[in-house]
């Protein structure tokens, strides 16, 4: 993951949230089809895409911004469905984190 990103909206906090998707789908005007997979029970699973994403080119961070919190609700919806199979492996909240800490300090 680059460090290029902007701060948020998700679940309810400002997290960070990195825009590459949104600014080269906007860029190269290609749709974006956001899918998600959850577990039923036994062997089976639900396979779910939504409606395509079409983004606007990004001349400027409020659009950017605009575009990064239409994917966050989308991935938010998803979780708030079945939040005990959501997992996510790279530190959203970190960077807000060390910024709270030295404010304390």
């Amino acid at each position: 993951t680059g460090s290029k990103g902007l701060w948020v909206d998700f679940l309810g906090k400002k997290a960070f949230t990195p825009t590459g998707l949104a600014s080269l789908a906007g860029r190269f005007q290609v749709p974006v089809l956001p899918g998600f997979i959850r577990w039923q029970n036994g062997y089976r699973h639900l396979i779910v895409i939504e409606d395509p994403l079409i983004f606007e080119d990004h001349d400027n961070e409020e659009a950017l911004l605009k575009s990064a919190g239409i994917c966050n609700d989308i991935i938010s919806r998803q979780i708030l469905i079945s939040p005990d199979q959501w997992v996510w492996f790279h530190r959203r909240w970190e960077k807000n984190r060390r910024a709270d800490a030295k404010i304390s300090a």
